[in-house]
Order: structure tokens, then sequence, then C-alpha cells
């Protein structure tokens, strides 16, 4: 539920935004490849989308000033500490960070910087390859894997809550890219392996 109230605006304007172009095309499309080439750019496009929107969300969240705090929280107890601690390394694998690096929540507070921010923000799917991107987030799931994030989202401090939303709405984003690259390159094989059409019949 969390994560559908996160992301569900954005999965809105995402498709309103491929519809509009779908509706807005200049020139009837005159073939079925025409069709269907732009129909996967308009799915390409979806991915795109949602990472410009969580952009823009992030620079909302005034991060310097969350992290200013998480990095306040020096003593918030063995078992608050450790589930923060999971919160944030799901984050911070995601965008790249060696999880060897932020083992514990001190580790983590260290790193809680300006460039981090800037990282944060500039965090592109786009820029990754695509078995880069399944090994992020296949690390990632597996850090939060005995986390009960929707605990957090309900009951933790507000920085942590927001950092558990963002993280659960960029694996869907990179859910969503991946999906797409998989289905766009099956489609590709398939056709390659689709046998041509029969030449038209020589006249007698």
């Amino acid at each position: 539920l969390e994560l559908m109230q996160a992301t569900a605006p954005m999965l809105q304007d995402a498709v309103e935004e491929i519809e509009r172009m779908a509706v807005g095309d200049p020139m009837p499309l005159s073939s079925h490849a025409e069709y269907a080439s732009s129909y996967n750019a308009s799915r390409m496009l979806l991915p795109e989308r949602l990472n410009a929107q969580m952009r823009s969300r992030l620079k909302d969240l005034r991060m310097e000033s969350i992290f200013a705090e998480l990095k306040s929280y020096s003593n918030p107890g063995p078992k608050r500490a450790a589930d923060y601690a999971k919160v944030m390394q799901g984050v911070l694998i995601l965008i790249g960070k060696d999880r060897d690096n932020v083992k514990t929540w001190e580790d983590i507070q260290n790193v809680l910087t300006r460039e981090l921010v800037h990282t944060m923000l500039e965090f592109d799917t786009d820029e990754c390859t695509g078995h880069d991107l399944r090994e992020r987030w296949a690390r990632s799931m597996r850090a939060t894997k005995d986390l009960d994030i929707d605990e957090l989202l309900a009951h933790g401090v507000l920085p942590i809550q927001a950092m558990g939303k963002w993280l659960l709405a960029m694996r869907l984003v990179i859910q969503v890219s991946i999906t797409i690259t998989n289905e766009l390159a099956q489609e590709a094989n398939d056709n390659a392996h689709t046998p041509a059409s029969s030449a038209a019949a020589a006249p007698a």
C-alpha cells in the first residue's frame, strides 16, 4: 500500500505523457512496423519519466536536512540502529555503494554528506547496464530481507520514512526498466526468428 501511494502519481503522470504522445502523432503510422517502433519508444520513456519524477521529489525533501537529522541519532537503541542501518544500506547499495563500507549505523552516518545528496539526485537507471542494475537491485533486496519495512514506514522517524519510500519507489523504477528491456529483447529475438512473408507469386 505504501509503495502504491508513493509511486502512483509518478506512474499516472508517465502513462498520461505516453498517451499524449500517441494521440499527438502528427503523421499516421503507415505500417505495423512503424506502429511497433513508436510503441516501443513510448514504453522506453516510462523509466525515464519515473526517474525524472523521483529526482524532482527528492529535491523537495531537503536531503541535507534529512541527513543532518539522521547523523544526530547517535544512540537510537540496538534494534532501531539495526533497522535504520538496513534501510540506508538498501538505499546506498542501490546507488552503487559497497555494503562492506556501510555495515553499521556509525559507518552509514559517516557517508551522509553533501556529495551523497548529489549522487542520489543524479542517480539515473539509464546510465547503468542491465546486469549492473540487476545486481544492485538484488544486493539491495538482500540488505533489507529481514526488515519489516512497512512497520518503519508507519512508525519510524520521518527521515527514515522518507528514505524507505525513496528506496521502494526506486526499486519499482528499476523493475519497470528491467521488465521493459527484457520484453523488448524478447520481442526482437522473436521477430528475428519469424519467417519472412512468402514472396508474391510470379504472374503466369
